[in-house]
């Protein structure tokens, strides 16, 4: 009797505990999806702020292209170079010291290649004549197949 006791007892006790331990994880989990929503809340209205801007318009650019015409003057007069500011031309001038382009290179491969052909040829092929002791095996080894032929036949 005492046995059952402790056993219902110890039962209710792991029912119990394992309950809290449920209801925290759960707690926990809420928490974290309400911390999770005000993120959201605040990224959103930032973008929405964020995207409440000016409107351009042709007036709106042509105030900003006065200004922008009038820097680079001011650049020019300094002695800046406006036009390689973000680096555009750089890769121009890189080139024209001495790299080639692609199309360069195959026009220097296709002219090395050229250079070797013979007259008669086609793309760089050229058929060897045989020799009179090629010639003959070749027929010796036409014979000895001719042979093995008849013989299996």
């Amino acid at each position: 009797m005492i046995f059952t006791l402790v056993s219902i007892l110890k039962e209710t006790l792991e029912e119990l505990l394992v309950s809290t331990e449920v209801k925290e994880k759960e707690i926990a989990r809420i928490t974290e999806e309400r911390e999770k929503q005000k993120l959201r809340e605040e990224v959103e209205s930032q973008i929405h702020s964020g995207l409440r801007r000016t409107p351009i318009t042709y007036e709106l650019f042509l105030e900003w292209k006065a200004k922008f015409d009038a820097w680079k003057v001011e650049q020019m007069k300094k002695g800046n170079d406006v036009e390689n500011v973000r680096g555009r031309n750089r890769e121009k001038e890189k080139r024209e010291e001495g790299r080639l382009s692609g199309r360069e290179v195959f026009q220097r491969m296709k002219a090395a290649q050229d250079e070797g052909f013979e007259e008669g040829e086609e793309d760089g092929l050229v058929e060897r004549q045989k020799s009179d002791d090629e010639v003959e095996e070749e027929g010796e080894v036409v014979a000895d197949k001719i042979r093995e032929m008849k013989v299996e036949g």
